[in-house]
């Protein structure tokens, strides 16, 4: 059986190499590597995948593509595919620990001479939450659908899982509780509330709010933009939601599309996930380590210098125009590239096409200097509110 297994492992090696030396160098769509995946056709992804330029999105899909060769027991493809994700941006450590994840069950298997690892079960209740359902995975942590059973109230628990003897592990879990702890003391309307954070032995977990609606990514995946509407609406909220953390001394340092909730019931947009979230007190989680998603960075979070929340303006900005038009106001077929023209290229406005006051926003929000940009949320929520103003004045002379 050992040998089979090796023969086997051998074998998946051997046919992805095979098909990565058909790579061509002509950039694809990651709506075509999303078509193949819907069709099974997972090595041909991971292939097409190589040839996608840089961008946030393509570090989802690579997650997700990882998720379903695993799944397959592709484990030499799935293995590769982390290997990629983590030299193309060193800084992400999710991937690293998913490539340690594959090599334990890589040595299971020969070990035990099956063709695939011994499966985990999940413990129906953690803590005193009962869970319900997956509602999605991320590259650290798993999010439930739960039950609180002591007030029977639904939320959205998020559990990160701990590796034994992983300091670095430990001390990335105390800081995500420490910041929960902090956002659990904001009450706004526009902030995810939440209502419980503790580390167990071997898992960790948050419980939030439980909110009925989509994210703004969801929207994106479906080519479904913002109308100026729409635009000036999420703008109210986040704005609105950041001059509470701000007032705090909270920058949230991961603003982006999958952190923007639409609540269906109470029609409005919601700020999740300060899991990236620092203080003045704990600035960082530790050093070379990148904390955020490098697409949405402003310049200075990319190099590493001290935040304020002006950052989250740039953050806010860069989402709003992703939002509106699909596209990214800076982009690169590489991390350094993209850190390059975040840092020291104007953005790209030709797919900018809004009135012009609600541009003239965007467009101080993504000044590289951060006393150009707006002096605070409260400033460009002002400035929100009267391009608002202006518009319904413009519509009314018009009806």
């Amino acid at each position: 059986m050992l040998l089979v297994s090796a023969i086997y492992w051998a074998l998946d090696l051997y046919q992805d190499f095979a098909t990565s030396t058909l790579t061509q160098q002509k950039p694809i769509a990651l709506s075509d590597v999303r078509t193949r995946i819907e069709k099974g056709d997972l090595r041909t992804a991971l292939t097409m995948l190589k040839q996608c330029p840089y961008s946030d999105e393509l570090l989802e899909v690579g997650y997700e593509l990882g998720m379903l060769l695993e799944s397959g027991k592709h484990w030499a493809s799935a293995l590769n595919l982390y290997h990629w994700l983590s030299k193309y941006d060193p800084g992400l450590s999710d991937f690293v620990t998913r490539i340690e994840e594959i090599r334990r069950n890589r040595e299971l298997l020969l070990k035990l001479g099956k063709t695939q690892a011994s499966p985990q079960t999940e413990e129906p209740i953690i803590g005193h939450y009962r869970l319900l359902r997956k509602i999605a995975k991320g590259s650290t942590a798993v999010m439930y659908e739960a039950t609180d059973t002591r007030s029977h109230n639904r939320v959205a628990l998020k559990v990160m899982k701990l590796r034994k003897d992983e300091a670095n592990d430990r001390d990335r879990v105390e800081h995500w509780l420490h910041e929960a702890e902090i956002v659990s003391q904001l009450d706004h309307d526009n902030i995810v509330k939440i209502h419980d954070a503790e580390m167990l032995e071997d898992s960790a977990y948050i419980a939030m709010d439980y909110i009925s609606g989509y994210s703004m990514s969801a929207r994106l995946r479906k080519r479904q933009y913002l109308t100026v509407g729409e635009c000036i609406r999420i703008s109210r909220d986040m704005l609105r939601a950041l001059a509470v953390a701000h007032s705090h001394g909270i920058v949230h340092g991961d603003i982006k599309p999958a952190n923007i909730m639409y609540d269906s019931v109470n029609d409005t947009y919601i700020l999740t996930d300060f899991g990236a979230a620092y203080t003045e007190k704990r600035e960082r989680m530790a050093d070379n380590v990148i904390v955020g998603t490098p697409a949405y960075m402003s310049p200075e979070q990319l190099e590493g210098k001290k935040l304020d929340g002006r950052s989250d303006l740039f953050s806010l900005a860069v989402t709003l125009y992703q939002l509106l038009t699909g596209h990214q106001p800076f982009s690169g077929n590489s991390l350094p590239e993209l850190k390059k023209n975040i840092v020291g290229e104007e953005p790209d406005l030709n797919h900018l096409t809004l009135p012009a006051g609600i541009t003239e926003v965007i467009i101080k929000a993504l000044q590289k200097k951060t006393y150009m940009r707006f002096a605070d949320a409260q400033q460009m929520l002002t400035s929100v509110e009267f391009c608002e103003a202006q518009l319904r004045e413009r519509m009314r002379q018009h009806s």
